[in-house]
C-alpha cells in the first residue's frame, strides 16, 4: 500500500508583476502535473500567441478577466506532489485592491514564498506604498507564518550577476529584521523563468549559487504535528461556497471531518449534515488536517454561508458567535497616532476583516519604563503593549489563541499599513440555539 504523503499549502506573495503566477505554473509543469489538454488549449489563447511567456501564468490565472488584464484577481489553487510531500499551491494577487483574497491565501499557507525581482529598479518599486508587498509581510508576521522562502526572479534580465542577487538579499534582509524575522533562517533562491532555472533543476548560468532549488527548499521545510491538531475539536474555516450545490470550500485546521457528520456553521444558527467531502475533484470519506477541501452540505444554501464562518462539530465544543473579545496587542514602532477608547479600527482575523470598536483599554504593559503596568489607560502609543477589549460591529466567530492558535491571531490595519498585531486572550460568546434548516415546500 502506498504511504500517504504529508501535506502543506504554499502561498506565493509579492508585488504585482514579479512573476508569482508564472513560478507557481512552472512548478506544476516541472512536476508533470499540467494536463497536456490544458496546455494545448492555453497555447491557442491569443495573448499566449502574442507573448509565449504567459503560457504557465495562465495555468494559475484561469478566469477570463485575469487573462485579459494579465494580473491575478482571485485566490486560486493547484494540487501537486513531490516524492516527499503533497502541496496545494496558492496563487494570490499582488495588488492592494484584492487584499481580501491575498489575506485568505496568507492565512491558508503553511509556507510563504516571496517573489522579488533581481532588477534593482523593479525591486525598489515593489517596496513603495502603492505596492502591497510590505503589508503582505506584515500579515505573515501577524498570522504567525514562520516558514518563508524568497525567490529572486528575473536573473536573466541582469545577466545572472551575483551582485544583483546580493543587493536584493541584503536589502530585503533589513526589512525582515524590522519585523523580527531572522534572515539567516530564510533561503534566498535566484531564479530565471526563461529556462526555469532553479525551479526544479540547476543550469550553468548561476554556478555561483550553491543552495537548493525552489522545490528542494520546499521539501526541506518540516511538517507540523498533524496528530496533535487532529486531536482538537473540529474547526473548518470556510472562505467561499459554490452556487452549484451547497459546497463549502475552505481549510481543515483542527479536528476530523467525516461523511455524514452533523456540523454547524457559526455564527448562523443552523446545523447540517456532511453529504460528501471533495479534495481536489476526488471524493473522500474524511478530510485530512491542512488540506483545502470542499464539503457538500445538506439543506444549507450558498446564500446562507459567507466568508469567515467556522464549521464545528455540534457535539464537541461547537463554535459560537462573538459578542466581544480581549486581545493582547503590540503597537508598531512607526505608528504616529494613538489608540483610543471608543475608536473604530479595521482588524484582520485569519481570512476575514471587520471594523471593531475599542470598549476598554484594560492595561498598558509599559516595557519602556521598567515593565511598569498601567491600569485602565486612556490611550496607547507606538511601542506599547496593551490588553484591550474590542467589540465587532457585525456577526463573527472568533477563538482564543490558547485553544486554537491559528484562529487566535489578529492584525490592525490602517492606511495600508499594520499598526498593531497580537493574540486573542478571551472571547465572550453569544449562545447559538442550533436548529436544522427545513426544506421549503414546493410552490
Amino acid at each position: 500500500m502506498q504511504q500517504k504523503l504529508s501535506n502543506q499549502s504554499v502561498v506565493f506573495l509579492g508585488a504585482h508583476g514579479q512573476g508569482k503566477s508564472t513560478i507557481a505554473g512552472l512548478i506544476v509543469k516541472e512536476l508533470n502535473f499540467a494536463s497536456p489538454y490544458v496546455l494545448e488549449r492555453i497555447d491557442c489563447h491569443p495573448k499566449v500567441q502574442e507573448k509565449p511567456d504567459l503560457k504557465y501564468t495562465f495555468l494559475m490565472d484561469r478566469i477570463r478577466s485575469e487573462q485579459k488584464l494579465q494580473h491575478t484577481q482571485i485566490f486560486s489553487t493547484y494540487h501537486v506532489n513531490t516524492t516527499c510531500k503533497e502541496y496545494f499551491l496558492i496563487n494570490v494577487s499582488g495588488q492592494y485592491q484584492y487584499i481580501n483574497q491575498t489575506q485568505i491565501g496568507i492565512a491558508y499557507g503553511d509556507i510563504a514564498v516571496f517573489v522579488l525581482s533581481g532588477v534593482k529598479d523593479k525591486y525598489l518599486q515593489s517596496l513603495t506604498l502603492a505596492s502591497s508587498l510590505e503589508l503582505q509581510l506584515q500579515l505573515c508576521v501577524a498570522l504567525g507564518k514562520q516558514n518563508i522562502i524568497c525567490a529572486i526572479n528575473d536573473m536573466d534580465l541582469v545577466e545572472y550577476q551575483q551582485a544583483s542577487y546580493q543587493f536584493v538579499v541584503n536589502d530585503f534582509s533589513q526589512l525582515l529584521v524590522k519585523y523580527e524575522i531572522n534572515p539567516y533562517q530564510i533561503q534566498f533562491i535566484p531564479i530565471s523563468l526563461k529556462e526555469a532555472e532553479n525551479i526544479n533543476k540547476k543550469k550553468q548560468n548561476m554556478n555561483w549559487y550553491q543552495g537548493p532549488t525552489l522545490i528542494e527548499a520546499l521539501d526541506k521545510i518540516p511538517v507540523y504535528d498533524q496528530e496533535l491538531l487532529a486531536s482538537k475539536p473540529l474547526r473548518f474555516k470556510k472562505n467561499k461556497i459554490k452556487q452549484i450545490r451547497s459546497v463549502a470550500l475552505g481549510k481543515l485546521l483542527y479536528g476530523t471531518l467525516k461523511k455524514n457528520q452533523i456540523v454547524s456553521f457559526a455564527p448562523i444558527p443552523f446545523k447540517s449534515r456532511v453529504k460528501s467531502i471533495e479534495i481536489y475533484h476526488c471524493f473522500q470519506e474524511e478530510g485530512t488536517i491542512g488540506q483545502l477541501i470542499g464539503v457538500h452540505l445538506s439543506e444549507l444554501s450558498y446564500k446562507e454561508i459567507s466568508n469567515g464562518h467556522i464549521c464545528s462539530d455540534v457535539d464537541n465544543d461547537p463554535a459560537q458567535e462573538c459578542a466581544s473579545f480581549v486581545a493582547k496587542i503590540k503597537i508598531m514602532e512607526d505608528f504616529k497616532h494613538q489608540l483610543k477608547q471608543k475608536q473604530y479600527y479595521t482588524i484582520h482575523f485569519f481570512t476575514k476583516r471587520m471594523q471593531c470598536s475599542i470598549l476598554k483599554i484594560q492595561q498598558n504593559l509599559n516595557i519602556k519604563n521598567q515593565n511598569e503596568i498601567i491600569e485602565n489607560p486612556q490611550i496607547l502609543r507606538a511601542g506599547d503593549i496593551g490588553i484591550i477589549e474590542f467589540k465587532p460591529i457585525k456577526q463573527i466567530t472568533l477563538e482564543n489563541y490558547i485553544d486554537y492558535p491559528q484562529l487566535g491571531r489578529i492584525a490592525i490595519i490602517e492606511n495600508r499599513r499594520m499598526i498593531a498585531f497580537g493574540i486573542i486572550l478571551e472571547v465572550k460568546n453569544k449562545e447559538i440555539e442550533l436548529k436544522i434548516k427545513q426544506k421549503e415546500p414546493n410552490q
